[in-house]
């Protein structure tokens, strides 16, 4: 009998939450750097970390309850976003920059795809083209559109839509690029 209650004790242990053995955080920053709340949480997290040089000011983060380390990390992103910054993670590394500069997070990105998407099945269907863009193009001019710091509201203007940024990477053909810029001016003189 002594020996099934220590077997019990033992499985009981060993199928405990890990969460229960999950070290927890109390967050007290008062006007402090920002930048030693991201070695804070670089520190816990085991994050390495790039802080662009923009990234500068005074914070302050009082928390009444001990956090563990996911509600840190999602704390931490909360305080990026009510600066004006946001973290960009790519495996280990997380880059800090200035809001304006992550379009490259989740959100951005995906809405950024489906916009590029839906600008290249309309390029597709401009009548007498050549040489229509292929998927290969496709994906150059998403590395370049997410490479180049342009803004996610120009690929969505209206006017990006008669001739999108950066056009050249999905038309090789010059009389393409040609047809195109005069459609786009004849649309653009119409309206």
């Amino acid at each position: 009998m002594k020996l099934i209650k220590k077997i019990a004790i033992c499985v009981s242990i060993v199928l405990m939450p890990l969460t229960a053995f999950a070290e927890t955080y109390t967050v007290n920053f008062k006007d402090a750097d920002i930048k030693e709340l991201i070695k804070f949480v670089a520190d816990t997290t085991g994050y390495t970390v790039i802080i662009d040089p923009k990234v500068k000011g005074k914070v302050e983060v009082i928390s009444q309850k001990e956090v563990d380390e996911k509600e840190l990390y999602s704390l931490f992103l909360s305080v990026l976003n009510t600066h004006g910054y946001a973290a960009i993670r790519n495996g280990n590394i997380l880059r800090i920059v200035q809001d304006k500069s992550a379009r490259t997070s989740a959100v951005s990105v995906k809405k950024l795809i489906k916009d590029s998407l839906d600008t290249f099945f309309e390029v597709r269907k401009v009548p007498g083209l050549k040489k229509k863009p292929s998927t290969s193009e496709l994906v150059d001019w998403l590395k370049l559109l997410v490479s180049d710091d342009l803004a996610q509201e120009i690929l969505t203007s209206k006017q990006s839509n008669l001739v999108p940024p950066l056009y050249g990477a999905l038309l090789k053909n010059e009389q393409d690029v040609e047809l195109l810029q005069r459609l786009a001016f004849m649309a653009k003189r119409d309206s």
